[in-house]
């Protein structure tokens, strides 16, 4: 007597019948699902409710680490709408020197941070500060918005402190210039703002307009990320849930085994050195951004520009811009031998020139940085968060303040 897989009682399917059976299922449900929340999103349901779903696309899948909250900003269209995390939240606690050690970087100054509380209001964006009507609305990514930094020490808060002016964050890390005019027009505009500042950062913002602007025209509908959050309340969600455990399992015993990550990986400090006043200190640098996706990404910010300015007139207020550059021009001719950071083409220029064709006031920050550096003011973070630190951006405030206080503003 033999058996076989396709073998069965009487009267019921064979199990390979059963496999198939239940293989179309799941891909007709995956494919109902996909398509259910590719046409919702297209009717702007979202908008009308005034939610903003977790399932509407995000930039990228969720790290698993103790500060993915902290850092994950959804901000990718998906169609025509941008979507915002849900809030309000709290976070709590000493985030850069955790988030260092998770990375497997040792450095000592950030333990010496005191824990820090940063909240978020129901949009999304830090609430520490409210909007006040007739203020400054500070727009931008993650250099605006600064998690990893008390209220008081992100750029609207020095505005605030040093310059009496109004400020109010409205940065969302992983924000292009889209996101950013998607923003203005929805929820900045209705707090009334006298003035509107865009903060440019040069590391990401080219990279993330020619990003964003090849989603939007060639990947128009949710991703994959998108429909893996949708299924996971629903019935595929014990799938989804099982590969990412499955994953977790093999990341832990990947440390266990030799191939170390997160806190058994051990990162040494950057080799490249520089002097900061009478210090030598070992700073990570960052991509700068190649040519090709600069010349992508001017006729792009020619674009948002305009439009931003005629969002901000419509509601009487004032649209200018501030440029952040990469650090490796902040520390160009600081290197301790053997460091050389050759000239860098000065991409300031070409958003200074979109921004004068159409008479919006611009300032550079990168002349002030410099300066601070050479007078012993280290103004960024020198391993694993690449941003500005809490001096760096109360020089960039001053610089926004000087610019919105001059007599032509």
């Amino acid at each position: 007597m033999s058996s076989s897989i396709s073998s069965s009682e009487p009267g019921k399917p064979s199990r390979a019948v059963r496999i198939a059976s239940f293989t179309t299922a799941f891909v007709l449900a995956w494919g109902v699902a996909w398509a259910a929340v590719w046409l919702l999103d297209r009717t702007g349901i979202w908008e009308r409710l005034r939610i903003s779903p977790s399932m509407a696309g995000k930039w990228d899948p969720a790290e698993r680490d103790p500060i993915s909250r902290d850092y994950q900003r959804p901000g990718v269209p998906t169609g025509r709408h941008f979507h915002r995390r849900a809030g309000p939240f709290v976070s709590e606690g000493r985030i850069l020197a955790d988030g260092a050690r998770h990375r497997g970087y040792a450095y000592a100054p950030y333990d010496a941070e005191p824990p820090i509380r940063v909240e978020y209001g129901r949009l999304g964006y830090r609430s520490e500060f409210a909007a006040e009507p007739g203020g400054t609305a500070v727009l931008g990514s993650s250099y605006v918005e600064a998690a990893f930094a008390a209220a008081e020490d992100t750029i609207p808060g020095w505005l605030r402190s040093d310059h009496g002016i109004p400020a109010a964050n409205f940065g969302t890390a992983y924000t292009g210039g889209e996101a950013v005019l998607s923003s203005l027009d929805r929820f900045v505009m209705p707090t009334q703002p006298a003035h509107i500042v865009w903060l440019f950062a040069e590391r990401a913002d080219f990279g993330q307009l020619v990003e964003e602007h090849r989603r939007i025209t060639a990947e128009p509908g949710p991703k994959l990320g998108s429909l893996l959050d949708t299924l996971r309340s629903a019935s595929a969600g014990f799938l989804v849930s099982a590969l990412r455990s499955a994953d977790d399992t093999g990341r832990y015993w990947r440390s266990r085994l030799g191939g170390a990550t997160g806190p058994e990986r051990r990162q040494p400090l950057p080799k490249q050195r520089f002097r900061i006043g009478t210090r030598a200190l070992a700073i990570q640098l960052t991509a700068v951004p190649s040519w090709p996706i600069v010349t992508e990404a001017r006729p792009l910010l020619a674009s948002v520009l305009a439009r931003m300015q005629r969002v901000a007139a419509a509601g009487g207020a004032d649209l200018s811009v501030a440029y952040v550059p990469v650090r490796a021009r902040t520390l160009r001719g600081l290197g301790v031998p053997p460091t050389r950071l050759i000239p860098l083409p000065r991409f300031a220029v070409g958003v200074e020139s979109e921004c004068e064709k159409l008479g919006i006031p611009f300032t550079d920050t990168t002349e002030p940085l410099r300066i601070a550096l050479r007078q012993d003011v280290l103004v960024i973070n020198p391993v694993w968060d690449t941003h500005l630190n809490a001096a760096g951006m109360r020089v960039v405030a001053s610089s926004i303040a000087e610019m919105l206080n001059a007599p032509e503003n």
